[in-house]
């Protein structure tokens, strides 16, 4: 199992894999005052596994949990983006049947999905420091 936190990951997207540039990008997703709490499992080249860090959780404002699963939505969504973004396509699983009670997806990344242009990938990097996206006539987006 590799595990990613947040001090692996600096200002580029990791090269040695697509799994892991995936990962990376999501990490950047927003959420309740900067917890992260999501943990990330790379099962294999073309999956991963979105688990809640329950340790993260802030109970005093969030007792039950509400607003940690939207900032793991947030991440999946980051998840999702990246990897179209790659041209590849995505089947998301929510809450899977049988997994620990902590699993909230499971992401797997086909090889490539012809249609699909989407040009969010070079603009995550920068969303928080105020410039505007890179692309100034992007393509539409066309789902699968």
């Amino acid at each position: 199992m590799v595990t990613l936190t947040a001090s692996e990951i600096t200002g580029a997207a990791p090269q040695r894999g697509v799994t892991r540039s995936i990962v990376a990008m999501a990490m950047r997703a927003p959420s309740l005052h900067n917890t992260q709490p999501w943990r990330w499992r790379i099962c294999s080249e073309n999956t991963l596994e979105l688990y809640a860090d329950h340790d993260r959780q802030l109970h005093g404002v969030d007792p039950r949990g509400r607003l940690m699963m939207l900032s793991l939505g947030s991440a999946l969504h980051h998840a999702v983006v990246a990897a179209r973004s790659g041209d590849r396509a995505v089947r998301v699983e929510r809450l899977p049947d049988g997994g620990p009670p902590d699993l909230v997806a499971r992401l797997a990344a086909g090889q490539t999905a012809s249609g699909v242009c989407i040009h969010c990938n070079r603009c995550v990097p920068t969303i928080y420091s105020g410039t505007r996206c890179p692309v100034r006539d992007p393509h539409p987006v066309v789902e699968c």
